[in-house]
């Protein structure tokens, strides 16, 4: 019964955007848990924007009078991400979505700005890909507009976001990208926001050496 509600909640949402969103099979504990496995979700173009053989949340509450959803735990096993920005277009590939559930989310507004919290992100040996088909720049060894991480692990704490600002605590980090860079490990303290990316006691461990700093920021102008 579960799955069913779930595939037909899927089907219905699939129609709403044009694009695919599919749930093999799902497994709910009332007001606890929920477990999806073999999900997928594409964008307008078709191309992937996660595939997981299992997403699994782990729900502490929900308070709608605050507009607020707190999680315990979040796990993605052998996920796929992929990120894409295409010329001529906002965003990234799955700009769709924000501005589908934005919209439904003014229809309920209450005059506060939603807020999600999450103890712990785990995600284990997964992928993940960026594309960039807007960027001219040039880059020699990791091209940070055409990114292809594999084996990724890591471990998020403390997540908070509202609105534009997310906050959380990298407790762990690593991966393989196709240009070979070999991250062991990276910890820090990450915020970003619409113009900006700063990472505090940040510790980056690669296969050849080990860079320890106070302060990372990145600002930018452009976001989208």
């Amino acid at each position: 019964m579960q799955t069913t509600i779930a595939q037909y909640a899927t089907e219905r949402l699939s129609k709403d955007l044009n694009t695919t969103i599919h749930v093999g099979k799902v497994e709910i504990t009332p007001l606890n848990s929920i477990n999806l496995v073999d999900f997928y979700a594409l964008d307008l173009e078709k191309d992937t924007i996660i595939k997981t053989k299992s997403l699994s949340i782990l729900m502490k509450n929900i308070d709608l009078g605050k507009n607020e959803i707190k999680i315990k735990k979040v796990t993605l096993n052998n996920a796929d991400i992929q990120l894409i920005k295409r010329a001529g277009k906002r965003g990234f590939s799955f700009q769709f979505i924000l501005d589908y559930f934005s919209a439904e989310n003014k229809k309920k507004d209450n005059g506060k700005e939603p807020v999600i919290t999450a103890n712990s992100i785990e995600l284990t040996n997964s992928r993940f890909r960026f594309k960039d088909y807007r960027a001219k720049s040039i880059y020699f060894g990791m091209d940070f507009t055409d990114l292809d991480a594999k084996n990724i692990n890591l471990t998020f704490s403390d997540f908070k976001n509202k609105g534009s600002n997310t906050k959380l605590k990298i407790k762990h980090l690593s991966s393989l990208e196709k240009s070979d860079f070999d991250l062991r490990n990276l910890t820090g303290n990450l915020e970003m926001d619409s113009n900006f990316v700063l990472i505090d006691s940040l510790h980056i461990v690669t296969a050849n050496s080990n860079l320890v700093t106070d302060y990372f920021r990145f600002d930018f102008q452009d976001p989208s």
